[in-house]
């Protein structure tokens, strides 16, 4: 900057005689410096302090705030890129030797990772350094610039690219830090603190996920690998299966210098090698025993370590293990004959079954695939012992409904039965068989109404209204019948040791159950059933109804009186007959023909009740003697220690009985088979036209309630041909063509 004072004072020398002053620029004479050159002075002050920090020396040519100034000048003089070229390329310079460096010392020095850790440690440190002087270079040009945020990413690429990507500082640095990691799986002593820091390198760098994260799944897979088939044979399932918990646990919380990505992909690993690679061993060896044990525990771990893709094994291994300790159950129960028996035996399969229904809902997560592989497992074992089954539900819904006293535990053991009948296909059997039992138990009033009707509720439930409508409306006939008994003895006036009841039932549904034998009636019943007749016909009069006494159903409680005391015997209508003709002191015996004549009841049933009242349990009469025609008088000496004696039926003849009605329904039951199919058949040639036999079983197979027999639909199939609905196709005998009308 220069100064011009002449003019100025030679005006002042014009106007005023004063003294005056020469004023100079003392730059006037200097040497002009340019912005290049304050520029290369400046860096060189620059290189010396950047070389004494990355060397760790405390001293420096300028101090680090007149270091900061420098550069901040030359960042507002325009000179920021020319100063960003300068320092990249010396630290670049840097980074060369220390790489150099490191590489002589991959293939000797043993504690290469800690070397490796602490240069590392000090680099970010100088590197953060050197960012403070050249914080206006980050903010002014680094930042805007380029693709660096920091002059703290510029020292991480630095390192990243000259050092760590050297082919032996790197693979001496992954090898080194997978030892230690899977060292530290094994149970020894590391350094995890050292681990940490590389791996945090590692991220920091960008080589975590592309170049450590597959190499360490790739070990530890290894690793787990040969773990489990080292311990697969040592171990129980249920430990095997503990020691996998432990492991992936440890993973999970335990490696915390490893990414949570990570940690999640080595529990994975885990899983895989240790459970789900061994599944089928773990299955077969192990599943059976957990299921009987009730090892909730180690079902849990095992439906874990299964996974989606590995559920159909588990599900197949579930229901082999319900088919062979069903088939199991069956044999071992295969001959047994008496009711209790067929009780019990279906309780050990409620209990089984409940067995399973709780492994899956507490041990397997009530997973529905497993839930539904229950359900096919307990259908398959039950198809092929249907009749079986079915007869067993039919006894214990019988012993229920004849035991019960309270509504609860009625409704908690016909819930159990009926769970069981869902499984049965050939329903229609077992409402033939029901049919039965429930007609004994309301003709004998052996059971609550209100439990046979939790009964009808259940089946409706499971097959419709229609399934059930039979069974409802011979529970509604046994209500009806005590309505009108009711209504009819309000009008009637009796002695007062008479108490009547009046079963009133429609033919049609208990025909199996009625007899056409006629047996007389006591003089004194017959004014009261004649009445009971007229009211009957006079409250249907308009229905044309007609009434036919089965009397051989009846039973009759009497009050006797022996030398014993008096005792109440309950008996059938015949056997009470039979004793009220003893009663009558103008004869002492009877023969059996005299017997059969006078009361018109046949030998065969007077022969079964007399051997009832000849009973050794309850001897009220005896036998004179053994001959085709035997003689029967009362027992004076007759004893017994009972207030109440049921002479009524034997078990044994109450099972013959029983056999009998089965028969007859058993008849009836082939017969609605048979139409029922007979008219499938006809439905679907109708629709199809022309069928081969195979094909038509496939068809009828979703239309009927029950399984079709190849035998039986032959039959069915020339009986249509017969009727003229069907003929054969061609040459054909195999293939069915339906005859147009």
């Amino acid at each position: 900057m220069l100064f011009d004072f002449t003019l100025r004072k030679q005006r002042h020398e014009e106007d005023m005689d004063i003294d005056l002053w020469n004023v100079k620029n003392l730059k006037e004479h200097t040497e002009h410096v340019t912005t290049d050159m304050y520029f290369d002075m400046s860096w060189e002050d620059h290189r010396s302090v950047i070389m004494s920090i990355l060397r760790g020396e405390n001293r420096h040519v300028i101090n680090v705030q007149t270091a900061y100034e420098l550069s901040t000048n030359i960042c507002q003089s325009g000179k920021a890129d020319k100063l960003y070229t300068r320092l990249h390329r010396e630290l670049t310079l840097h980074f060369t030797e220390v790489a150099n460096l490191l590489e002589s010392m991959a293939t000797s020095n043993d504690d290469f990772l800690g070397y490796l850790n602490t240069m590392w440690t000090e680099k970010k440190d100088h590197i953060a350094q050197i960012g403070q002087i050249f914080c206006e270079l980050e903010r002014s040009y680094v930042l805007r610039q380029t693709h660096y945020r920091t002059i703290a990413d510029i020292g991480i690429d630095l390192f990243k690219t000259h050092v760590l990507q050297k082919p032996l500082v790197k693979e001496r640095l992954l090898q080194n830090l997978l030892f230690l990691i899977r060292s530290d799986r094994k149970g020894r002593m590391v350094d995890t603190e050292l681990i940490g820091s590389l791996v945090q390198l590692l991220i920091d760098a960008g080589m975590y996920n592309s170049e450590f994260e597959p190499r360490l799944l790739e070990n530890m897979a290894d690793y787990y690998e040969h773990e489990a088939q080292r311990l697969i044979n040592k171990l129980s399932v249920p430990d095997f299966l503990l020691y996998t918990s432990y492991q992936s646990n440890r993973e999970e919380s335990q490696q915390t210098y490893l990414l949570s990505s990570t940690r999640k992909k080595l529990i994975k690993v885990v899983t895989d090698k240790f459970a789900r690679s061994n599944m089928s061993i773990l299955v077969s060896n192990g599943l059976y025993t957990m299921i009987d044990t009730n090892d909730l525990k180690a079902l849990k771990m095992i439906y874990t370590a299964c996974g989606p893709n590995n559920l159909s094994i588990l599900r197949q291994s579930i229901m082999s293990y319900i088919k062979e300790r069903g088939a199991t159950l069956f044999e071992r129960h295969q001959d047994a004959t008496k009711p209790q028996s067929h009780t019990k035996f279906l309780k050990l399969l409620i209990k089984f079954k409940a067995k399973l229904e709780r492994a899956v809902r507490d041990g397997l997560e009530n997973d529905v695939m497993l839930a539904r592989g229950v359900g096919d497992a307990f259908g398959d074992l039950f198809r092929d012992h249907e009749q079986q089954v079915a007869r067993m539900v039919v006894k214990f819904i019988d012993a229920t409904m004849r035991q019960m006293k309270s509504d609860v535990e009625a409704s908690s053991h016909c819930e159990q039965a009926l769970a069981m009948f869902r499984y049965l296909q050939e329903k229609d059997a077992f409402e033939s068989m029901y049919k039965v039992t429930l007609a004994k138990r309301l003709l004998f009033c052996a059971s609550r109404i209100e439990h046979e009707n939790i009964v009808v509720d259940g089946l409706k439930s499971a097959c419709g209204e229609e399934y059930a409508k039979e069974i409802q409306a011979m529970i509604k006939d046994v209500t009806e019948s005590e309505t009108l008994t009711s209504e009819f003895l309000s009008t009637q006036q009796l002695h007062s040791d008479i108490k009547l009841n009046i079963m009133t039932l429609d033919k049609t549904r208990w025909s199996s159950h009625v007899t056409s034998e006629k047996i007389s009636i006591p003089p004194e019943l017959n004014p009261i059933l004649a009445s009971y007749e007229t009211a009957y016909k006079g409250k249907h009069k308009n229905h044309n109804r007609r009434l036919e006494w089965a009397h051989s159903l009846g039973t009759c409680t009497l009050e006797a009186s022996f030398p014993c005391g008096s005792k109440t015997l309950v008996t059938s209508f015949p056997q009470a007959r039979i004793l009220l003709e003893f009663n009558n002191a103008v004869r002492v015996s009877w023969k059996l023909s005299e017997l059969s004549s006078t009361l018109s009841i046949g030998k065969p049933e007077l022969d079964v009740a007399l051997e009832l009242l000849c009973h050794p349990d309850h001897p009220i009469l005896v036998t004179l003697e053994n001959s085709s025609d035997p003689a029967y008088r009362y027992n004076e000496m007759f004893r017994s220690n009972k207030n109440v004696i049921v002479v009524n039926r034997s078990a044994d003849q109450d099972e013959q009985q029983s056999r009998l009605v089965n028969q007859v329904a058993k008849i009836k039951l082939d017969d609605n088979r048979k139409h029922q199919t007979e008219a499938a058949v006809v439905r679907v040639m109708k629709k199809k036209r022309k069928l081969k036999h195979s094909d038509l079983i496939a068809e009828l197979r979703p239309l009927l309630p029950f399984s079709i027999e190849t035998r039986g639909l032959k039959q069915v199939v020339e009986s249509l041909i017969q009727k003229g609905f069907l003929e054969r196709a061609g040459r054909h005998s195999w293939v069915y063509a339906y005859v147009q009308e």
